[in-house]
């Protein structure tokens, strides 16, 4: 029996189909006749071609276009022809493409989608790119960092470097802001806040430099840390050594500066509680470390030592100064009573220089000798003083009377007459014995062609017979 073959086009490959078969044929007077339909055939379409490869359809230039429908590999429901891919998910695994469009699922669940209406991409995987730049991007014209770029935006993902117009970061992590840093860390938390709070507590030992006010502040006082202002007594502050107060997160260690109106330190306080503050000194041991090529102060009031040192301007106030020449030997400036004293090399006071005192006024300079100074003029001990104008010697020895002998005055000249004469004069009154006297002692050694040597009670000696070096004496 013949058989015949017959190709039916158009099938899906990999799918199962039924057909029916008839036959027509024409007769010898044309007309033609059609049989009956043979019992129903099941078929089934290969998925691959005989070649053993996919099936492939070729389209030669023309469009496929999809009205209203989609295009999708995968497994979906039946339905997604007209979904909105923007607002719905399809609920399968693969690729949608459409109107609205291109994403793919799995499971459900949205892993790649470029949205036709915004050109937004979302993106759950990783994208792999040399850099990420903007359509605007222009590079900087510097050779130097912090190289800003002039226009747009350049993500440099090989290396790691980003760069803006305001900003920038190299690729060895150096970072560059040419605006303001600011925002909030976590919780609404201001930046500043944490920074001064929160992140201080968690460095160095969790302690806080806190800071008082200078609006409000004159040059001579400043606020302590419970926000008092504290003024200052004869030019210096007068701040407690203690002061109850508690900051927010304050601990043991926390550091107070107290600053005046022109941003000066005068005052420091160290936090010895959760709710207390002891003022903190400069200690001697750290003045002494102190290298400085220049020190210059308004006002220092301690017990200082100084070699080789310098001051300029301001004032000393307190304690001795000293320069000291070797184990003992010192010239020292005592604050108590505004002398200058000499020691021996024991350290022992021998001599001092001292204001002249009487009734509370100066009057002039004392030199005198012995342990302490002799501002009054009133102890036993020699000296030398000046007084309205005269230099005056006390020899500290009594002549019986109860007074000292005393150099009122003493000049001389070489050309004789009462103003070249050499005169030894002292106090006494018509009922006294002279308290100025030559005692213990012997005239040698004089040179002169003539020498006179008068004693009168009159206030000028005898013109007559005078020479160069004669000496007179008044009584």
């Amino acid at each position: 029996m013949a058989t015949n073959s017959l190709d039916v086009l158009g099938l899906t490959p990999n799918q199962s189909y039924s057909i029916q078969v008839f036959a027509t044929y024409t007769d010898a007077a044309g007309t033609p006749h059609v049989s009956n339909y043979s019992p129903a055939l099941t078929i089934t379409t290969p998925s691959l071609s005989a070649s053993g490869s996919n099936f492939q359809t070729t389209n030669y230039g023309t469009d496929i276009k999809l009205a209203g429908g989609s295009l999708f590999a995968g497994s979906f429901p039946s339905n997604i022809g007209q979904i909105d891919l923007t607002t719905t998910n399809p609920g399968g695994t693969g690729i949608i493409v459409n109107q609205t469009g291109i994403g793919a699922w799995s499971s459900g669940t949205q892993e790649f989608f470029l949205n036709a209406k915004t050109g937004a991409a979302t993106f759950s995987g990783t994208i792999t790119s040399p850099s990420i730049q903007s359509s605007n991007y222009s590079a900087s014209l510097s050779s130097t960092e912090p190289k800003f770029s002039v226009a747009g935006m350049l993500i440099d993902l090989t290396n790691g470097s980003i760069s803006a117009p305001q900003f920038r970061i190299t690729s060895t992590g150096s970072a560059y802001f040419s605006g303001d840093v600011s925002g909030s860390v976590y919780s609404g938390t201001n930046l500043g806040t944490y920074i001064g709070n929160t992140a201080q507590a968690s460095a160095n030992g969790k302690n806080v430099i806190h800071y008082g006010a200078i609006a409000g502040t004159g040059s001579t006082s400043g606020f302590g840390p419970d926000g008092v202002l504290y003024y200052t007594s004869l030019g210096t502050p007068v701040f407690p050594s203690t002061i109850s107060h508690g900051y927010a997160n304050q601990q043991i260690g926390d550091t107070f500066f107290s600053y005046n109106s022109s941003g000066n330190i005068v005052a420091q306080y160290t936090a010895t509680s959760t709710s207390s503050w002891s003022k903190t000194l400069i200690s001697s041991q750290v003045i002494s470390e102190l290298d400085v090529g220049k020190l210059t102060a308004g006002t220092i009031s301690a017990a200082i030592s100084m070699t080789s040192a310098t001051i300029i301007g301001g004032t000393i106030i307190g304690g001795v100064i000293e320069t000291n020449n070797g184990s003992g030997q010192k010239v020292q400036m005592l604050n108590s009573s505004n002398a200058i004293q000499f020691t021996d090399g024991s350290g022992a006071v021998v001599t001092s220089i001292s204001p002249l005192l009487v009734g509370g006024t100066t009057y002039g300079i004392i030199i005198n000798d012995g342990t302490t100074p002799d501002t009054t003029f009133g102890n036993s001990k020699a000296n030398l003083y000046v007084i309205q104008g005269e230099v005056r010697i006390n020899s500290g020895t009594t002549d019986g009377n109860g007074s000292y002998i005393t150099v009122n005055s003493l000049g001389a000249s070489v050309n004789g007459g009462t103003s070249g004469n050499v005169k030894i004069g002292g106090l006494a009154t018509a009922s006294s014995t002279p308290s100025s006297i030559l005692m213990q002692g012997s005239l040698s050694n004089v040179y002169a062609a003539t020498l006179t040597i008068q004693s009168t009670s009159s206030g000028v000696p005898s013109a007559t017979g005078t020479h160069p070096g004669d000496i007179w004496l008044q009584y």
